[in-house]
């Protein structure tokens, strides 16, 4: 996995350059089965349409997930009534 990262990484540049976080570049290798050459078509935008993107690349799916990091490290609401 990490290989496939690096790979992709020297085409595409840095997350700075790319736009592209290392989980969307993992999610992409996910679905096209390690594939450098087909994950970074789809991530360039000439994806294949017998492939659908990764889920984590869905900006609804990657709000929930921020959402999710901001929650983690609070006490849950239940536990608060236990308290």
């Amino acid at each position: 996995m990490e290989s496939g990262v690096e790979h992709i990484r020297a085409v595409v540049g840095d997350e700075a350059t790319s736009g592209l976080d290392d989980a969307i570049i993992r999610d992409t290798l996910w679905q096209f089965f390690f594939d450098i050459e087909q994950s970074t078509a789809w991530l360039f935008g000439s994806s294949s349409p017998c492939h659908p993107p990764p889920f984590s690349s869905i900006p609804e799916e990657q709000e929930r997930r921020a959402a999710a990091r901001e929650r983690k490290g609070r006490p849950s609401y239940l536990l608060s009534l236990l308290a």
